[in-house]
């Protein structure tokens, strides 16, 4: 069976390879004479694939290949190496493609594909603690009071300023008079 990419068939493929790994994070810990491994998963699988495209139907070939690139939307994928591994949804990552020396009417293509798994729905606003929220609008409310005050505070000790700017103008005068 030849892999299916969306609704794409990729023709002559020569080979297609699957990439799995296990995130792990290594600590030191000081007095142990080996490090300890933190499990953080699985992640995202890869799956490499090359192959040929020949004859009218490449140049339509390639441009859905480089569309689906450019896109970056969430395509189904069906091949025989990633049954077991329920692999299902891929985003295309990496598009080459390239002519055939001596072959000008074969390109040869590799398009490495990467495992496309649904984000979490975002948190339900009203699924926080009413308190939590009764608070923060309070600080809100606080914090835009302030903010009132200190504009008010702001207008005085400019009309202030200028009164002591005269202050000082006639104290200098009496420093330099009794001087």
């Amino acid at each position: 069976m030849r892999p299916v990419l969306g609704e794409l068939e990729l023709p002559a493929v020569q080979q297609v390879t699957s990439l799995d790994r296990r995130d792990l994070a290594t600590h030191t810990v000081p007095g142990l004479d080996a490090s300890v491994l933190q499990n953080l998963g699985r992640a995202a699988s890869v799956v490499l694939i090359t192959g040929l495209a020949s004859g009218p139907q490449t140049q339509q070939l390639t441009e859905q290949m480089d569309t689906s690139l450019r896109d970056g939307t969430p395509l189904t994928f069906v091949a025989d190496v990633t049954t077991d591994s329920k692999l299902d949804r891929v985003v295309v990552t990496d598009l080459s493609l390239s002519d055939v020396a001596g072959e000008p009417a074969l390109t040869a293509y590799r398009i490495v594909l990467r495992e496309f798994t649904e984000p979490p729905p975002p948190a339900d606003p009203a699924a926080v603690e009413g308190g939590i929220l009764d608070d923060a609008a309070g600080l809100v409310g606080d914090l835009t009071l302030g903010l009132d005050g200190a504009s008010a505070f702001v207008a005085e000790l400019s009309r202030v300023i200028t009164d002591l700017g005269d202050l000082l103008t006639r104290l200098q005068r009496v420093r330099d008079a009794a001087g």
